[in-house]
């Protein structure tokens, strides 16, 4: 959750990211990738320091995160009557965490809260129809974010949209939920081929891990057999951002002679481990590139591409993480 307004003149982190919401547009300007699979910097252009402001836009987005964690909750009130089981009741605290934290970012940005408050809609008469219940409005805020994300340009109010809807579509289905571990609200995508340079050079490491971590796991653990059938599509993919860049009239970076993993590639377990960190990564940086794309074709793309990169976390057992898009922006 994002801490407390800093005092003095200084524009406080919530106000910063209330002018972005409120429409304002903060340039970006291209850094330099320093470590392609950890933080590369983000592009980060002057900000405005006024003070937030109230728009309709962050308001709906706000009632529908409220709406969200609202009904989570709403369903553990009742985990017993509904006979949830143990471990969907702690992915239901984390999902009503993840949405309450989303409500609360949005909710810093505005000056006037809205006079709505969002109703407790029926949990059903056991866990199935609370969970189909649960993924209905899950899926009707995926739609409503991508609406207003196709209104938005480039920049950190596309930026979060698209963070937003890329967690609604896949939290229904994902093996669980990352818990809340960062303040996103200091993050720009930066520019478009930034962003494209970024997300190629996660997928040559993904690349690079996948290779090397295959030959670490005995050939007949399906985990091998896992990296060998993803390696050819991640190649593929690699080969798209790079073309990419090419239709975006910038120049392909040459690839790094290796690249640094986010954990070793020595066992079983810890190929697992990486592979599953490399892959999120990756999410990362396609969320990001929506952010940074204008509204339309480009931005479609980097959307699919995050959605299956989310859907490729829940085939690992990796949990969804709460700000989809936002470390990759971080510097």
């Amino acid at each position: 959750m994002p801490p407390a307004p800093e005092t003095g003149l200084r524009p406080t982190r919530r106000a910063l990211l209330a002018t972005a919401l409120a429409g304002t547009t903060l340039a970006g300007t291209t850094g330099c990738v320093a470590s392609p699979t950890v933080e590369p910097r983000a592009g980060r252009g002057s900000r405005a320091s006024a003070s937030p402001s109230t728009d309709p836009q962050a308001e709906r987005a706000l009632l529908l995160e409220q709406s969200l964690a609202t009904q989570a909750r709403a369903v553990l009130d009742h985990a017993k009557a509904l006979a949830v089981p143990g471990p969907q009741q702690a992915r239901l605290r984390a999902l009503a965490a993840a949405h309450g934290a989303h409500a609360e970012l949005l909710r810093s940005s505005l000056v006037v809260q809205p006079s709505a408050t969002p109703a407790r809609a029926p949990v059903g008469k056991d866990w199935t129809s609370a969970a189909q219940q649960l993924a209905a409005q899950e899926a009707s805020a995926h739609t409503q974010h991508l609406a207003a994300l196709g209104r938005t340009p480039a920049g950190p109010p596309a930026l979060l949209l698209a963070s937003l809807a890329v967690f609604c579509q896949a939290a229904p289905t994902a093996w669980g939920v990352a818990a809340v571990t960062m303040d996103p609200s200091t993050a720009a995508p930066g520019t478009e081929t930034e962003s494209l340079q970024v997300l190629l050079s996660r997928l040559r490491a993904l690349v690079e891990g996948l290779q090397v971590g295959c030959g670490q796991v005995r050939p007949t653990d399906a985990r091998a057999t896992d990296g060998r059938t993803r390696l050819p599509r991640a190649m593929e993919l690699r080969d798209q951002v790079a073309q990419w860049i090419v239709e975006a009239g910038a120049a392909v970076p040459p690839a790094e002679l290796s690249y640094r993993m986010p954990g070793p590639l020595t066992d079983a377990r810890s190929v697992l481990a990486t592979w599953t960190q490399l892959e999120s990564l990756v999410l990362d940086a396609a969320t990001r590139l929506a952010g940074a794309s204008p509204a339309g074709a480009r931005r479609e793309r980097a959307l699919g591409m995050a959605r299956g990169q989310a859907a490729r976390l829940d085939q690992l057992g990796a949990p969804l993480p709460v700000w989809p898009g936002w470390s990759a922006a971080s510097a």
